[in-house]
Parts: structure tokens; sequence; C-alpha cells
């Protein structure tokens, strides 16, 4: 479960993007659609009739508008539910930071190489568009879409000079970050593990650390983590953040 500083930081990016956006209203006028949007100075409507030069530009910001506000309140309507509060009254109790700083942020996120990993893909294994490795990875992409969470998956970076390919980087945008997940799923081959473990010590040299820019998962040819430890994992890695970001204000 996410926890209120989740909610809180996701709403109010939303409420941000929302209110970014100019003030427009999609109505009709002898039987055609008309967008009528506000002007700079508030005072003043301007009307864009549907097949008109605009009306393409104006709809996409409706439509946006919509997307946004269909967000917050199906995000408002979930924290009620799990917290049996509303978010508004629990709101006060929390202040949002400025930006905090992360190993992945935004800019990463922006730049990732479209390289890929080279090795050869099972074609069993195919979800959300995406050819994975392996039965486990499916699962994982699986855990990240039910949580609504962007993800992308077998991402080139570099730890201690050497390039490797991690399996997935999710992005935060409410927080303007990334974590990545590795799953190793042959622990019982010593080669295989030797690999690994040169693998997460140039992650630490690198300072990628578990529980705060990693997850590491793993398994073997016969085992692998359930749908929940994953989920669950994920969540915690989610929830961290996002108490970076959202501060419970001290008592008086």
């Amino acid at each position: 479960m996410f926890n209120p500083e989740y909610y809180i930081g996701t709403i109010d990016y939303y409420r941000q993007l929302f209110n970014r956006l100019p003030y427009v209203t999609l109505g009709s006028h002898s039987s055609k659609q008309i967008i009528r949007a506000k002007i700079n100075d508030g005072n003043r409507y301007r009307e864009v009739f549907e097949g008109s030069k605009n009306w393409d530009k104006y709809y996409e910001i409706v439509r946006q508008r919509e997307l946004y506000a269909a967000e917050i309140a199906r995000l408002e309507k979930e924290f009620n539910e799990i917290y049996k509060v509303t978010y508004r009254r629990l709101l006060p109790l929390y202040r949002i930071e400025g930006r905090v700083r992360h190993k992945y942020d935004k800019d990463f996120w922006d730049n990732i190489p479209d390289e890929q990993n080279t090795y050869e893909k099972n074609n069993n294994y195919y979800f959300d568009g995406i050819q994975f490795g392996s039965r486990a990875e499916v699962l994982i992409a699986t855990v990240l879409k039910k949580l609504g969470l962007k993800y992308r998956y077998d991402v080139r970076i570099r730890a201690n000079r050497n390039k490797y390919f991690v399996d997935f980087v999710v992005y935060l945008p409410q927080f303007g970050c990334c974590f990545l997940i590795e799953f190793f799923g042959r622990l019982n081959d010593k080669e295989y593990l030797d690999d690994v473990l040169t693998k997460t010590n140039d992650y630490y040299k690198e300072k990628i650390f578990p529980g705060q820019d990693i997850i590491f998962l793993g398994g073997d040819m016969n085992n692998m983590p359930s749908e929940d430890v994953i989920a669950e994992q994920i969540m915690a890695m989610v929830n961290s953040i996002a108490m970076q970001h959202v501060v419970r204000k001290q008592a008086a």
C-alpha cells in the first residue's frame, strides 16, 4: 500500500500540471462544438469552433485537463478509501519539500539511450509490447503496470567505469527521480553468481545502494519471488522516496 506522502505528492503534481493549462471549456453553439478559452487578462474568452484552424490545439488542452482532473479524483478517492479520512483533511499535516537531489533524476530518464542488451530473449516472455528475458521479468513488469508506475526495460548504465544493463528503470515524475530494479535469476549457478558479485560490487562503488537507488530481487532456476513480494519491495521503495519529498509537520 502506498503511504499518505505518496498520494499527497502525486496529487500535488497533477494539480500543478492541471493549473498550468489554459482555462478552457467545451460546449456547443448552433449544433456545433465550441471551445471557450480564457484570455490572459482573465476577463475575456476566445471562441474556437469545431473545424477551425486552432480547434485541434485547444481540443487537446480540453482532453488533457479532463485526464488530469480524472487522475486527481481517482487518487483522492483511493486515498479516502485506504485511510478512512479525506485527503483534504490530512493535507494540512504535511509540507512538500523543495527539490530533493537523487542520483537518477529526470534528466537521466529523459536521456536514456536506445541501446539494449544483445543477449537472446525468449519469445514466450512478451508483455506490454516488450520482449523480456525471463518469466520473473514479466512478473516484475506486470506489478509495475498494476501499480501505475512508468518504467523502461533493459537500460544501459555506467558503474565504476564499466557498462552494464539494468533490468528496469522506474520513473516517478511527481518526485523527479528514478530507481533501478535488478533481478538475478540463476543464483545457484557459480559462474553467474560470480558475475553478479562483480556487478553489485561496482554498483556499491558507484554509490548505487539498495533501498535508496536500487532493488535487488533474486531466485534460481526453480524459484523466484512471488507477485506479493515484488509489489511489497517496490512500494517500500516508492514510499521511502515519497517521504523525502513530503514531510509530516512537527506537532506544535
